[in-house]
């Protein structure tokens, strides 16, 4: 009777460890098979090291006079190539005072944004794209905002006010607040120039380039002071402006006969392994609307007294809306590294291996990766093609793993 109830417990024992091993194969089959897999496809990326400073812009450029001293109804844009006798602008008697000259500016400004919208030729089909670029301009203001960043704080505002006068022309038409808006402004300057007594038509004594701003330097920063550029040279022309002695007259603009320009910048001593003379550099003029342009470095010069060197840049380039303001901030591109996009998330280690997973058709593989560059949040990694010698490590266009529990290679996914 005794060996009859020992007999059952074992069959009860013997139940329970069968359930229990059960239920604990069951979990890690649902453990193996049942997670939720995310996978991209692999592709290049690229990584930029930059280099930030303020730069100086030298020019050769001819300031232009007018014996009348009042406001200037301009006949042509900045930067317009000009021949000899082109009228470049009405300059008035009256209106020369430094209120009336910058209300004028302003409505010339504003005047100029909505005709753009207009001249684009923009209509309904274009609405996603400008949606867009409305967009983007939005999210980099509120990022200059939320990061108390400056330097290209207007030009995203001009480029959020252009999309939205863009956006209401496009959907609206002839119906759009943007024609009635030109008309009040040009109103407003014509009021202003009426009251402006009587005018002198100003013309080129020869052709080039013209520019309707000034700000004194223009016989300081030479294309000659770039040339001879020294540290102390380059202290003394940053810290004095120049004379701005007209003799009675107003100047209206200058002209620059040529487009060869340099761009001068000052950069601590141990930077100066990133720049090798007769190479080319992405510059990035960030309150300039962010326009890029390649610039060859011409030559070094290194400053003793600041342990420093100052770089002379030159182009023939003149973009079209480049405003050549004398002191500009300036980011080079110094150093540029490619590679396949990997987050951090779909990275494995064990010991000092490195690897991930990718699935093929509905198989898991393994792949070694070799680190370029790391981010907090991804790596940059060697690209290899699968041929034989490079079948176990990370090509492009694989689908890669970023998440999943128990993987291993030759998984069978359902």
């Amino acid at each position: 009777m005794m060996l009859k109830g020992i007999l059952q417990k074992k069959k009860i024992l013997l139940a329970i460890a069968a359930l229990v091993a059960l239920c604990y194969i069951f979990y890690h089959v649902i453990g193996l098979f049942g997670d939720e897999m995310t996978t991209i496809i692999t592709g290049m990326s690229t990584e930029n090291t930059y280099l930030d400073s303020d730069g100086y812009i030298f020019r050769d450029e001819t300031r232009l006079y007018s014996s009348n001293k009042g406001v200037a109804d301009y006949r042509v844009e900045d930067g317009t190539k000009i021949s000899e006798g082109t009228t470049l602008a009405a300059v008035y008697e009256n209106g020369g005072d430094m209120g009336t000259l910058k209300k004028i500016k302003f409505i010339d400004d504003e005047i100029r944004t909505l005709k753009k919208s207009t001249l684009e030729g923009y209509g309904v089909n274009d609405l996603p794209n400008i949606r867009e670029d409305i967009n983007e301009a939005y999210y980099a203001l509120i990022d200059d905002l939320a990061n108390r960043d400056t330097e290209e704080l207007l030009v995203h505002i001009d480029s959020l006010k252009a999309g939205l006068n863009s956006f209401d022309y496009a959907s609206k038409g002839s119906d759009s607040s943007v024609g009635e808006s030109l008309e009040i402004l040009e109103k407003a300057k014509a009021e202003i120039i009426s009251n402006s007594g009587s005018y002198i038509n100003e013309t080129s004594d020869v052709g080039g380039y013209f520019y309707s701003y000034t700000d004194g330097y223009e016989d300081i920063f030479t294309i000659d002071a770039a040339n001879s550029i020294s540290g102390d040279s380059f202290d003394a022309m940053t810290e004095t402006m120049g004379s701005s002695d007209d003799s009675g007259r107003r100047c209206y603009g200058k002209l620059v006969e040529h487009t060869l320009w340099k761009l001068c910048m000052e950069i601590p001593e141990e930077k100066i392994i990133y720049f090798e003379i007769g190479n080319s550099y992405e510059m990035t003029f960030s309150s300039n609307s962010g326009i890029t342009l390649p610039m060859t470095l011409e030559t070094t010069v290194y400053d003793e007294e600041d342990e420093s060197y100052i770089l002379v840049f030159y182009t023939d380039r003149l973009p079209a809306g480049f405003v050549f303001n004398r002191c500009q901030n300036v980011k080079i591109c110094v150093n540029s590294i490619s590679g396949i996009y990997v987050p951090k998330s779909a990275v494995h280690r064990d010991g000092n291996k490195i690897f991930v997973y990718v699935l093929k058709g509905s198989v898991v593989r393994y792949r070694n990766i070799d680190v370029l560059y790391e981010d907090r949040e991804y790596y940059l990694v060697t690209p290899h093609e699968n041929e034989e010698e490079w079948e176990m490590y990370l090509g492009e266009n694989e689908l890669l793993i970023l998440n999943g529990k128990n993987l291993f290679d030759g998984r069978i996914m359902d």
